[in-house]
């Protein structure tokens, strides 16, 4: 995904008022600020720099992204790994606001809410939708 590295602000500034007005989402809560989730986990994919990227997303569709050493991610006495459309709840610090612009995508720019210091909880059950 690429990522614009500034401040959401100064992304927002970049775009004109069209684009800007199509960006999809919400960003959720304050930067450095440390927060409860419920989320669903939606995909994760390597990188070639050995880390890898995991997206989420809460129920008012809201997007999420973390950067993880991990894989896939296990919850539970089980540790069974979370599938795609799992629902799960954690605790995490907001990094950053991006806007996430990956040309290649089905979809628009959208706000993203890039997640650190994730501390998985619990799993909930899977989504229905």
């Amino acid at each position: 995904m690429a990522y614009i590295s500034q401040s959401a602000n100064q992304a927002l500034r970049n775009l004109n008022s069209a684009e800007a007005s199509a960006l999809e989402g919400n960003w959720v809560g304050k930067e450095k600020t440390r927060y409860d989730f419920v989320l669903k986990y939606l995909s994760g994919h390597s990188t070639s720099r050995g880390y890898y990227v995991h997206s989420f997303q809460d129920r008012n569709y809201n997007r999420f992204l973390a950067f993880l050493d991990c894989e896939t991610i296990s919850i539970g006495p089980d540790c069974e790994p979370l599938a795609i459309g799992d629902c799960f709840s954690c605790k995490a610090t907001v990094n950053r606001h991006g806007i996430n612009t990956y040309k290649y995508g089905k979809r628009n720019p959208f706000k993203e809410t890039v997640l650190n210091r994730i501390k998985f909880k619990s799993w909930l059950a899977p989504s229905d939708g």
